[in-house]
Order: C-alpha cells, then sequence, then structure tokens
C-alpha cells in the first residue's frame, strides 16, 4: 500500500493528444479524422445527491468526496479497457488474478477517476476512439493500464475502484508474448441444451479464467447453427431460430447480454427471394445483407446493367430498411459474395465473380469498398492468387484483424490476406502464417472422410487458426501480425487447457461442449 494526498477532483480542461504510441506495419502514424465528445461525469458527491448511484455518503472514501482527505491505496491489478462511459467512469476487464467470489459474469469491474478526463476525444479512421486527460495515458478499449486506488468496500455487483488522480493509473507494459481472448464456454447442460459461460485466455500469462455464472443458453442446440457473439460490454449475441419449430433457440440469463434479433427478412439465411449474406454494424446498431450470388439468366449473357442492392435495417423497433443500389461491373456473368463489414455508409464486400467466356480459374476477386456512402468496386486478382478461389465445396472461413482480412478454403489452400483500406487492394499468402498451416496439416488426423480445413478466427488484433490434431482434439494458435504463435489451446471432451510456445501446460477448465471464438463482424 502507499499513502498520498490526494489531489483535487475538480474538472480539467482538454488538450491535445500526442499521437497514438502503437507500432503500425506500415510504419506511419494514424490519421485523426475528428473530435467526439465524451459524456461528463457527475462526481461522487453529485450522484449521491441525485441518487444515481446505490452508494452512500457512509459507505464512499472520504477523499472521494472532500478532495483532501489523505489516501491509502488497496487495490492494485492490471486492467483492460472494455468502454469509457463518461469522463469520470471507465469499464474494465480485471487482468490481475483477484479474490473476488461473488463478482458477476466475467472479471469485470469499474474504475471512478476522480481527476476526470477530458471531455473531447479524437477518432481514428478505423474507428477507435482515443481518450485523454492531463497527466493520464491515451485511453484506448482493448488495450491494458496498470492502476491502484481504493476499493470500494461492500460493492455491490461489480468491484469498483476509485482512482485517485492520473499517477495511478499508467500505462501496461506489452506483453511480448500475447495479448488477451475472450471465448465463450459451451457446458453441456442436457442432451438438447447448453449453457454459455465466459472465458478469457490471457496469452502472455498462459492462464484460462472463466465466470462462475453463464450469460445465456441455447435450447435445441441440433436444429441451430454455431454461435455467432461479440465480446462486450455487453456481450453481443445473435438470436436465430431452429430449422424445424422455428422458436427463437437463444435465451439470455445475463443483464451484460444485448441479444441482437435481427430484422425480418433477415432471420433466416435462405429467404423467398433467395440466399443471403448477412452481418452487424455495430456503429449503426444495424443488420446488413446482400443477396448471395447475382447470375446473368438467359437470354443475358452478362450482368451489365445490373445492381447489387445492400440493405441495411436497425435493430430498434419500428426501423425502416435502407438500402444502397451498386452497379455490377461490366463484363460479368456471375459473382457471389463472400464476406462483409460495416455499413451501407462505410464498409467493404469481397465478392468472387465469374467473368465473361473465362475460365474458372481466371475468375476474379473483387473487394466493393464503400466509403461516406460511395461504392467503389476494385479488383484485387484471380482465382488462381488465391488456389481455388473461395466458393466451390465446404465454405471458406475469414477471421478480420484490423483492416486486414484473412482467408482460407479447403485442405489444399493456403491462408490469403487482403488489406481492405489500401488504395490498390491485392492478395497476399503471408509466409509465415503458411508455414505454420502447413505444420498443421502435418500434426493433424490421417484419416478423415474428406479434406479438412483449417477455421479462422481473431480478437483484439490476433490471428487465431483452429486444426485438431491427430487425437481429433481442437487445437487453436493464436499469432502475431509476423505470423509466429505466441500460445495455443487445447479442446477435448471435458476440458480447455492452455499451452505456451515451449509446450508448457498452463490452466485447464471445464467445457463439456467445447469454446466458441467471437466473430468480429458477425458475418454469416
Amino acid at each position: 500500500m502507499k499513502t498520498t494526498k490526494s489531489r483535487s477532483c475538480s474538472t480539467i480542461t482538454a488538450f491535445t493528444s500526442v499521437l497514438l504510441a502503437v507500432v503500425l506495419a506500415a510504419g506511419c502514424a494514424p490519421k485523426v479524422t475528428g473530435m467526439v465528445d465524451v459524456p461528463v461525469g457527475d462526481d461522487m458527491a453529485t450522484q449521491i445527491k441525485k441518487g444515481t448511484t446505490i452508494y452512500t455518503t457512509e459507505d464512499v472514501p472520504a477523499f472521494v468526496l472532500n478532495g483532501t482527505d489523505a489516501v491509502t491505496t488497496d487495490f492494485s491489478a492490471t486492467v483492460k479497457v472494455l468502454d469509457v462511459l463518461d469522463t469520470r467512469t471507465i469499464r474494465v476487464d480485471i487482468l490481475s488474478p483477484v479474490p473476488f467470489s461473488h463478482q458477476g459474469p466475467g472479471n469485470m469491474g469499474y474504475l471512478y477517476l476522480c481527476q476526470p478526463l477530458s471531455n473531447e476525444a479524437e477518432k481514428l479512421p478505423d474507428g477507435t476512439v482515443v481518450y485523454s486527460g492531463e497527466g493520464y495515458p491515451q485511453v484506448i478499449a482493448g488495450q491494458e493500464y496498470n492502476i491502484s486506488g481504493v476499493l470500494q468496500p461492500h460493492w455491490l455487483d461489480y468491484p469498483r475502484v476509485y482512482i485517485p488522480g492520473s499517477v495511478e493509473f499508467k500505462q501496461a507494459p506489452v506483453s511480448l508474448e500475447g495479448p488477451q481472448i475472450d471465448m465463450m464456454g459451451e457446458i453441456s447442460a442436457t442432451d438438447t441444451r447448453y449453457d454459455v459461460v465466459p472465458l478469457s485466455w490471457n496469452v502472455g500469462w498462459n492462464t484460462l479464467q472463466a465466470s462462475e455464472s453463464p450469460v445465456v443458453y441455447m435450447s435445441d442446440f441440433n436444429n441451430g447453427g454455431p454461435l455467432r457473439w461479440q465480446p462486450g460490454p455487453p456481450v453481443r449475441v445473435v438470436q436465430q431460430w431452429s430449422y424445424l419449430s422455428k422458436k427463437p433457440l437463444i435465451t439470455t440469463i445475463s443483464k451484460d447480454v444485448n441479444l441482437l434479433v435481427p430484422p425480418t427478412g433477415m432471420q433466416y439465411l435462405s429467404t423467398k427471394d433467395g440466399s443471403i449474406k448477412r452481418w452487424y454494424a455495430p456503429d449503426e446498431s444495424a443488420f446488413v445483407a446482400v443477396p448471395l450470388e447475382l447470375d446473368a439468366l438467359p437470354p443475358y449473357k452478362t450482368l451489365d446493367g445490373k445492381t447489387l442492392t445492400i440493405t441495411e435495417q436497425s435493430i430498434a423497433s419500428g426501423s425502416k430498411a435502407k438500402t444502397l443500389a451498386v452497379p455490377v461491373p461490366s463484363g460479368l456473368r456471375q459473382i457471389v459474395v463472400v464476406y462483409g463489414s460495416g455499413s451501407i455508409t462505410n464498409g467493404f464486400i469481397l465478392v468472387e465473380a465469374a467473368d465473361k467466356g473465362m475460365s474458372n480459374m481466371s475468375d476474379g476477386i473483387w473487394l466493393l469498398r464503400i466509403n461516406d456512402g460511395k461504392a467503389a468496386w476494385i479488383r484485387c486478382g484471380n482465382r488462381a492468387a488465391f488456389t481455388e478461389g473461395f466458393i466451390s465445396g465446404q465454405e471458406a472461413s475469414f477471421a478480420r484483424v484490423g483492416s486486414l482480412l484473412y482467408f482460407t478454403h479447403s485442405h489444399d489452400g493456403q491462408i490469403g490476406c487482403i488489406d481492405t483500406t489500401v488504395a490498390s487492394p491485392s492478395i497476399t499468402l503471408p509466409e509465415k502464417v503458411n508455414i505454420l498451416l502447413t505444420q498443421l496439416y502435418g500434426r493433424g488426423p490421417t484419416e478423415t472422410e474428406g479434406p479438412l480445413q483449417a477455421q479462422l478466427a481473431s480478437d483484439n488484433g490476433t490471428l487465431i487458426i483452429e486444426y485438431p490434431d491427430a487425437n481429433w482434439n481442437a487445437m487453436y494458435y493464436a499469432a502475431d501480425a509476423s505470423g509466429t504463435v505466441i500460445g495455443s489451446l487445447r479442446v477435448d471432451k471435458i476440458s480447455t487447457t492452455s499451452f505456451d510456445t515451449k509446450g508448457k501446460q498452463g490452466s485447464s477448465i471445464s467445457t463439456s461442449g467445447g469454446i466458441s471464438l467471437p466473430s468480429i463482424d458477425l458475418f454469416q
């Protein structure tokens, strides 16, 4: 513990932030696109007076209320910022092992800043919001910080820590071994139901942590699809319906889950007008859908004059659909949508397109880029650049890491990558990642009923490759930006176990139904 004199809890003025302290692959600093307002949070004395907090004057440490009493800190931890709620309140994931036996789902807690942040923040082109304040490091969701303060006595639901000032809030050293990955553990409850429990894999520490409480459960899972979800808070989970009974399958248990219900016409991927692809645009709180494919039907030989119509509709009750109709490039006889991200204002769609009179291996891979509601087609290469394309055989697997979209298809295919933001995007085949993929094929099952494809996922800027071992246990490998493995998980019939880069076993937790990794765009 340490004793200091508290700093005043008075409001501070905004100041210009320094450039974001991360090393970018492109070797250049991010460009600020604008400023955003940060809600001004009331100090604790005002919250108590207004009745907007569950705590009273008797509950809250005196230094928080008067700004003058001596402070004896009694709590220190490494935390990951989840969300900045206002200038005084930050929602965090507590990474350091702490004995909170009655904590809510996950390891979430709240920081109250006696010295508030600025009421303005910078917004970068990729949507990242950079918060600042006098003496504070740049505060960014997803990054880790070392904090110390005073734990709220007899806290309820989630721990609350009072941070005396910016001195007690510092950027944590970046772990060279890896980040923290959010997952969901599927715990079999009955033959037709499983409960879903939040898990946290700290790759650098080679540890796993599990919440004590499920957040949702899925019924009749044999007649549904895989769980589609995004990390929170709140955790977003997409509702789905039974193929047979048409009844909803997912029920929320925790208040920290936002159950996303796609609008009518987007609830099933097969509709009366044909199949669709669908994803979620969190900035718009909306689902986006597009026809799976467009074909030139006789007597037409090409799609010239046709448009690809993209539909966006908010999940808010009573909302109406908005559309963007984009003319198809000339000379194509078919396009098939393989991935989508973002909204009809800012986003992208990846398609495989068949050229008139050309062989399959000459078919094009196109990126439809949408900026400020204006769409432009960019050809990224031919199928030959990516083995056999996306649409033959089993469905391709995708993972987006920032602006980089990774993909793989079939057992014989490699892992490809497209930077979706560069002026002239093209398909690349990352060398180290594909060396790893070849090694995984060598460690996998020797007898299969058909080609066995790797599956991709991502979280917290990390690419994750899943492929079974020789005993058919699911293996998950976390790779850094260079393609180097920084940790792995083994998932068998009863548990999930972490391993470091040298194969040393870390934590093991019970997951009788397996695990589910997040889907950054909730694409399906």
